[in-house]
């Protein structure tokens, strides 16, 4: 990725231009407006309790659930996404925990996952069926 002369990178350099030229009034009659959206749409914030249970619930879940089936048994997802975004999927992430359902194109899991990369050898031992999960 290019950088500026100063090590910074293009996004850098444009807010520059862009706050210049809002400061300095001189590129059009209108302030220029820089928005940034999330991403990651945030659903909700679970409780440390709420978390606690979804090592357990989540073995319970299985390749070929719907997104209410999901809930039925994982709460509310911290984020989602829908089919629209070409990546359907719900995930649950607090703490050091992130369980992730990818969809198919009927709405349906094709693929259980958990993200394993932040949890200690008790965490991990605390699940007790396969990181990877996928639809025959």
């Amino acid at each position: 990725m290019p950088t500026t002369q100063h090590g910074k990178g293009p996004l850098f350099a444009v807010l520059l231009v862009v706050l210049a030229c809002a400061a300095l009034s001189g590129c059009s009659s209108s302030t220029p407006t820089l928005t940034i959206s999330s991403v990651t749409p945030t659903v909700s914030a679970p409780t440390a309790d709420t978390v606690k249970t979804w090592p357990v619930e989540w073995c319970k879940t299985q390749p070929g659930m719907s997104r209410d089936q999901m809930r039925a048994l994982m709460g509310t997802p911290t984020s989602e996404y829908g089919a629209s975004t070409g990546n359907p999927q719900m995930s649950w992430s607090a703490f050091n925990y992130q369980f992730n359902a990818f969809f198919d194109v009927n709405d349906h899991v094709r693929q259980l996952d958990i993200n394993t990369i932040a949890l200690s050898a008790t965490d991990s031992a605390a699940i007790a069926c396969d990181v990877t999960r996928k639809a025959n």
